[in-house]
This record gives structure tokens, sequence and C-alpha cells, in this order.
């Protein structure tokens, strides 16, 4: 009798199954070639037409990413055993980063009073008279309301 993984190879879906099998592949590969650093920030998009296709979730690491493009693919055709041509970067926000989202569920964050105070205080220091009024206000807007007694 067949066992499931081989029953899967010989499937419709083999094609599938290869295709999610070199994936894995190169996102193994691609992890363990990743400075530490960058690894919770870069995920593999998809490759098409022999093209890699990497998200990372902010502009900082999308640079970094691109400074590191040209060492990247000899690494990955060697090590995922992989014909890649090149390697393009997109940044794009994960939806499950607790960097992208650090307060889902919470509501908006609101600035508390120290930040009024640091306004204040960055207001009277200002000689532009419009920028001054407009910081003053500010700071007024966001001082909390006083506990009712």
């Amino acid at each position: 009798m067949k066992n499931a993984l081989t029953a899967l190879q010989d499937s419709a879906n083999a094609k599938l199954f290869q295709r999610a099998t070199q994936l894995a592949r190169i996102e193994r590969a691609l992890l363990s070639v990743l400075p530490a650093e960058m690894r919770p920030h870069a995920r593999i998009a998809g490759i098409d037409d022999a093209v890699l296709r990497i998200h990372v979730d902010s502009p900082v690491w999308h640079t970094r990413l691109r400074y590191l493009l040209p060492q990247l693919l000899p690494h990955l055709n060697r090590l995922a055993r992989t014909r890649l041509k090149s390697i393009d970067c997109a940044t794009r926000p994960f939806e499950d980063n607790a960097i992208a989202s650090p307060r889902k569920g919470k509501g908006p964050l609101r600035p508390g009073e120290s930040t009024a105070r640091d306004l204040s205080q960055a207001a009277s220091s200002i000689d532009d008279p419009d920028l001054r009024n407009a910081l003053q206000r500010l700071a007024v807007a966001l001082k909390p309301p006083a506990p009712a007694e």
C-alpha cells in the first residue's frame, strides 16, 4: 500500500506538490543565507519565469535586501538546486507581523500628557509665530481631560 506522500506525488496534484516542495527548499536556502536580523522581515512571494519574488515588511529591509541581491542569487541556486535568473523584491506589510499592527484590537494609539508637554516646550522655542501657535494649540488639544470630581 502506498503512503500518503507517494500517493500525492503520483496524483494529478503532482505538479502542485513539486512546486510547493521547490518553494520550501528555496525558503530554507533563503533563510540560511539572510542575516539573522532580516529573516523575520522577508518572505518568498512566488516564482514566475525563473524570477524569485521576495516581500519584505518595510522600506528599511527592502533597501538592505537589494544590497544583498547580487550575492543571494548564486547562493540560492546552489543551495536550493534551482536555476533562478533574478530576484525581485517589494515592500508589503505582513498582516501577522506585530510590527505592522502593534495594537490590533486595541483602538488607535493616543498621545499622552508627556507628548502635550513636549509639544508645548517645543513651541516655546520656535521663532515663527504661526508654527508656535499651531504647536501650542495641538498641545492643548492633546492634554487629557481633567478627571471629574
